[in-house]
């Protein structure tokens, strides 16, 4: 009898109980994908970075497609469509990771408004990098239009610069925090996905 009753419990993993296999893409992508609005509770580092390659994948699987087949600026535009239209999955995913590790998220918050500053300014300067996407390698063009984006959008240049560094050192953070482990046992945001 003793020895049935020792049988049923889970075994243990470094104190916690051994940890669940980790989520395959074609799930992981589901999972996001049917709770959008989810930010409550965790995830696991196998359904995050399964979305988000599913989510750069996507995003330049659809550029590419549309460049070929319709031009560059049709193609930034579907671009930037398809990468709006998962903004909602992709944040939910990356604070339910932030919150496996035990950390909030406001990092994950930052980072989108980096994201925001960054393709704002871009798209306030469109005119002038058009000009320099029809010829790129033209050197006098080039210069002229660094000099004419410094006196015409300053402000864009301003809020571009300041974003693209938020952007890189928050997105290094980012990146740290979503390589870590899930916290064993549950935490402020509820249990554990990797050791139910």
């Amino acid at each position: 009898m003793e020895e049935n009753r020792l049988q049923e419990q889970p075994p243990v993993f470094n104190g916690a109980r051994r940890p669940q296999p980790t989520m395959n893409a074609v799930t992981a992508v589901k999972k996001v994908l049917t709770t959008p609005g989810d930010y409550a509770g965790r995830s696991r580092r196998s359904e995050f970075w399964w979305f988000t390659g599913f989510y750069y994948i996507v995003t330049q699987l659809v550029a590419r497609l549309c460049s070929e087949a319709f031009g560059l600026q049709v193609a930034t535009g579907a671009q930037m469509a398809v990468m709006a239209a998962l903004t909602v999955p992709m944040m939910a995913v990356q604070v339910r990771r932030l919150h496996d590790t035990g950390r909030g998220s406001m990092l994950a918050w930052l980072f989108l408004a980096a994201n925001i500053g960054m393709f704002g300014s871009i798209i306030a300067m469109g005119d002038v990098i058009w000009q320099l996407a029809a010829d790129p390698f033209n050197q006098s063009l080039a210069q002229s239009v660094t000099t004419g984006l410094l006196k015409t959008h300053g402000t864009a240049m301003s809020v571009l610069i300041t974003s693209s560094l938020g952007y890189m050192v928050i997105g290094l953070i980012l990146l740290i925090f979503n390589l870590i482990d899930s916290q064993p046992g549950s935490n402020e945001y509820g249990p554990s996905p990797k050791y139910q």
